[in-house]
């Protein structure tokens, strides 16, 4: 297919408007970046790519992307060709030709100082480049360097020496031609030439073009100005077809075969033509109001068009076709009822007009009867034997317009059987009979209004879709059916053997046999949505239109099928259906839509897809099909692209990272990417996969990763982490080698520490002063006390050497000790002497032994023994802070009489014994400890002659 070839044609442009096919635009609202296009090819990925005056751009569907060059000297592109490398070639319209190589644009050739006219270019099946610059033809190879030069002696012209047209097939054959009519054939392995003559004189302008392997020249005379389209080959050129359209001139560029069809492009439309053998006028003409520069099929069976000045026309198939205002006699195209009688269709619109389609001839017409102008929408149409009777505002007999109906004001809609009339209107359900004795005879069944109303053959009954519910009327009564005795609310109804259909606002369709709801259509068997706006039932087949298109669903519900915008039907605002042998008439608000009854159109082309870029902490990297992360690059982003034009952005994405997550995630397509944080080490394999419209699902593209494991867990790394653990090891065992010792010795020095308290608690003293006190008593012939103490001296004996097996006891234990000590004291110091020992919330806690008493000795001893008078000594144990506190106070002479007495005495480097050893008791014990214990001393009151003592031992629990 050549484009940008402007000739001049004489084509007659039909006045008759016909139907259309369905079709959306992309201009420069979808952000095209001109309306202006010459040209769009498909690559074998999908993309299409797009040749306008604004330069060359790749879409996707979604997004335009630019090409350019630094040395490009004109934006306008054209020629698109791509080779069988894939290479995109193309060039502007001052005769650079460039080639996308790559995903990059490289100037191959630049024609713009030599060429008179714009140049031509052909790449053959081996890749080489022919460059037609007016007066020479340039042979060069797929790098650039020059092949081979012909110039006109090569090939004896004669008379003008300017070069036309070339072109390369896939047979290994060049043509080219001049502008004095020959064609030449270069067979491109020997470079040998063969000339041919057109078989008609006179041309003024022609072009060669290759459409499915066969090559064309479309060539125009003068001065009669006719059309002449020949096949080309080696050996002949067969005139194919002539046109000779007649005095109106329209621009034509570009001419292709679709099939056994031939699709010419011209300023005045497309023309398609259904035979080239025949002079036959066009079959359609489409889109006559725009100048038609090129046309394509892609991969998915859509039709693109090309315009000057319009954009993009993309025609999902000629399956369907329209009737709108622009392409037919449609005055209103808000259609609002239809009925097929027959062979014809009647047309009812919301301005009130009436016409009639012949759906054999294709013929659409207006209904010239009743031109009263006191009605409104249509709302239901239908031919009878002798006239036609309509719903449009009020019910009338179009034919007898005098013929009155008082009570029909308002109608939705009716049905006649035999000679009653069912009707609903706006606020009433009823019937009316016809009788020439009683023309008004009319009986009203309800006072509110209702949508619908057909009738039941089998069972002899009309049923009404009410405004408050579904009814059926049959022998004068009228009954409501119900779905499990909950209301029905019915937007439309339908009648198929023996069944009723009822289409409801938010439960699917009802299917009901007499008034016995006998099965449902909805959402978990087959419905896109439950609000169902309009239904039909024709050979076994549900077709309920509602927000999501027009579902077609087998009756078995074995089979479905959506039929929405992207298949062709452009408006889903749906008010009416009906059905013949082969087509299926949709009455919308944007025209009447009319598609075959076996449509059925799915998009099973799969997908390309493609991974394009990798990020890593969210740089971007260069690809490659195999990805090795450092163990500090954990975060990833792989991006991607994918084409599906059909589905208009309809497509999703599908992906999931093996081994890492094995369920698949979904992205929509205006975001094709995939992140992925923090993964662990390990082997992965990343695979992506786009969806089409329809489901079906491309080739997974995929991409291996492999995340490295720290530096500490490589098997270069284990050597030297198992020397440094086995030196760890033997300094660990050493260490934990001599805190046993230590430990150890520590254990024996305690041990001594407390069999040395045992000594100093048991010092001799004590036990010399206890057994005279004793045995003053026995001299006194007190047998009674002196039996008393003496138990109590033993309990005291066995308790001490009992504390000395335990390394602690608790509170009340030593409690129990200190009373008998303090017991025996008294009955040495008598009546002068009085102790007092208390507890509080602490009895039960543990204390570590023998180390109390010591003190409460050097209080009697030192600091009460040498005081006149009354002696007094209180011990208290109470709980402070996670500790057991236990304070000593004495009313003795104090600490610094005591000191006094002592070096009076010539003692004063004598330490009390049992106080040195219950120091380095709790040095030992505290070097066992997280808290230790603490102990202080010191003046009780401010009193010179007796300030008494107090001691503080603090110990942690």
């Amino acid at each position: 297919m050549r484009l940008l070839f402007l000739l001049l044609c004489i084509f007659s442009v039909c006045a008759v408007k016909a139907q259309h096919p369905f079709y959306y635009k992309i201009d420069h609202e979808d952000g095209l970046p001109s309306d202006e296009v010459y040209q769009v090819i498909q690559d074998n990925f999908g993309f299409v790519w797009i040749g306008c005056d604004a330069g060359l751009y790749r879409y996707d569907g979604i997004n335009f992307r630019e090409y350019t060059h630094p040395k490009q000297n004109s934006r306008s592109i054209s020629s698109l060709f791509i080779d069988k490398k894939r290479n995109l070639w193309c060039q502007n319209f001052t005769g650079q030709i460039f080639k996308v190589k790559n995903d990059s644009m490289h100037l191959f050739a630049d024609e713009s100082e030599e060429a008179k006219y714009f140049p031509e270019y052909t790449v053959d099946e081996f890749n080489r480049v022919w460059v037609l610059s007016n007066k020479r033809i340039k042979l060069l190879s797929d790098d650039g360097r020059i092949i081979r030069e012909f110039t006109p002696g090569d090939f004896s012209i004669q008379g003008e020496p300017y070069f036309s047209d070339i072109v390369a097939d896939e047979k290994g054959y060049v043509y080219i031609t001049n502008f004095t009519g020959s064609v030449f054939c270069i067979t491109t392995g020997k470079f040998s030439v063969a000339k041919q003559r057109l078989q008609f004189s006179n041309i003024s302008k022609h072009k060669l073009y290759v459409e499915g392997g066969q090559v064309y020249l479309h060539a125009e005379t003068s001065p009669d100005r006719e059309y002449v389209l020949s096949k080309i080959s080696p050996s002949e050129n067969a005139i194919i077809k002539r046109f000779k359209p007649g005095r109106n001139f329209v621009s034509q560029y570009f001419i292709t075969n679709t099939g056994n069809k031939t699709m010419v492009g011209t300023s005045g439309g497309a023309m398609l033509f259904d035979n080239l053998q025949n002079e036959a006028p066009p079959q359609k003409m489409l889109f006559p109001s725009y100048k038609i520069s090129g046309m394509m099929i892609d991969k998915e069976g859509s039709y693109w068009f090309t315009t000057l000045q319009n954009g993009i026309l993309i025609v999902p198939g000629f399956e369907i076709s329209e009737y709108t205002q622009a392409n037919s006699i449609l005055q209103d195209e808000n259609i609002s009822a239809i009925t097929l009688n027959d062979r014809q269709l009647f047309i009812g619109n919301y301005s009130g007009q009436l016409y009639q389609l012949d759906i054999v001839a294709d013929k659409l017409s207006r209904l010239n009867i009743d031109k009263t102008n006191n009605h409104r929408a249509v709302r239901k149409i239908i031919r009878t034997q002798n006239s036609f009777m309509a719903a449009r505002g009020t019910f009338s007999d179009l034919l007898n317009p005098s013929k009155q109906y008082p009570w029909a004001q308002n109608i939705r809609d009716f049905i006649i059987h035999n000679d009653t009339i069912f009707f609903v209107s706006s606020d009433k359900m009823g019937l009316a009979v016809f009788s020439s004795k009683r023309p008004d005879s009319v009986i009203l069944l309800k006072t509110t209004g209702g949508k619908k109303v057909i009738y039941d053959e089998v069972n002899g009954a009309a049923v009404y879709a009410g405004n408050n519910g579904l009814y059926q009327y049959k022998s004068g009564r009228l009954t409501e059916i119900k779905n499990n005795n909950e209301k029905i609310f019915a937007t439309c109804l339908d009648y198929y053997k023996e069944n009723i259909f009822a289409g409801t606002v938010t439960n699917g369709v009802f299917v009901i046999q007499g008034t016995a709801v006998t099965d449902r259509f909805d959402k978990t068997n087959g419905l896109t949505d439950n609000h169902v706006k309009c239904l039909g039932v024709y050979k076994d087949y549900l077709f309920a239109c509602n927000k999501s298109g027009i579902n077609k669903i087998s009756l078995d519900k074995k089979r479905f099928n959506l039929i929405n915008s992207l298949d062709g039907v452009s408006c889903l605002e749906i008010n009416a259906i009906a059905f013949s042998e082969a087509k299926i008439f949709l009455a919308t608000i944007r025209g009447l839509i009319v598609l075959p009854l076996d449509f059925e159109k799915q998009n099973k082309v799969a997908p390309q897809i493609s991974i394009t870029g990798l990020k890593v902490n969210d740089k971007s990297i260069p690809f490659t099909k195999n990805l090795h992360l450092s163990y500090y690059d954990r975060n990833i982003t792989m991006e991607f692209i994918s084409t599906s034009f059909r589905s208009r952005g309809g497509f999703e994405y599908r992906y999931r990272l093996k081994g890492f997550n094995d369920n698949w995630q979904t992205t929509k397509n205006t975001s094709p990417e995939a992140k992925f944080l923090s993964i662990p080490e390990g082997d992965y394999e990343f695979e992506v996969i786009a969806v089409n419209e329809d489901g079906v699902a491309s080739r997974p593209a995929s991409l291996h990763i492999f995340a490295e494991p720290p530096f500490w867990k490589r098997w270069w790394f284990y050597m030297p982490v198992l020397l440094l653990l086995a030196a760890l090891i033997v300094l660990i065992f050493n260490y934990r080698l001599k805190k046993i010792r230590k430990s150890e010795h520590e254990k024996t020095q305690l041990i001594q520490s407390q069999l040395t308290a045992l000594k100093a608690q048991m010092n001799p003293h004590f036990m010399f002063n206890a057994l005279n006190s004793i045995q003053s008593l026995v001299l006194a012939n007190d047998i009674k006390n002196a039996n008393y103490y003496l138990s109590r001296y033993s309990t005291l004996t066995r308790k001490i050497l009992a504390a000395s097996d335990n390394d602690n006891i608790t509170v009340e234990e030593e409690m129990s000790i200190l009373s008998l000590y303090l017991e025996l004291e008294k009955l040495r110091f008598g009546n002068d002497f009085e102790y007092k020992i208390d507890a509080a919330d602490c009895l039960e806690n543990n204390i570590p032994s023998m180390i109390i008493q010591p003190y409460v000795e050097n209080a009697v001893k030192h600091g009460l023994l040498h005081k006149k008078g009354a002696k007094q000594l209180n011990i208290l144990f109470e709980k402070r802070d996670d500790a057991v506190v236990c304070t000593i106070t004495d009313n003795g002479i104090g600490i610094e009489k005591s000191m006094e007495i002592k070096n009076r005495s010539g003692l004063q480097h004598h330490k009390p014994y049992g106080t040195l050893v219950t120091l380095k008791r709790i040095e030992l014990i505290n070097s066992t400890r997280q808290r230790p214990i603490t102990l202080t001393s010191g003046n009780l009151i401010n009193d010179d002659q007796y300030p008494g003592t107090i001691i503080t031992i603090s110990i942690p629990v």
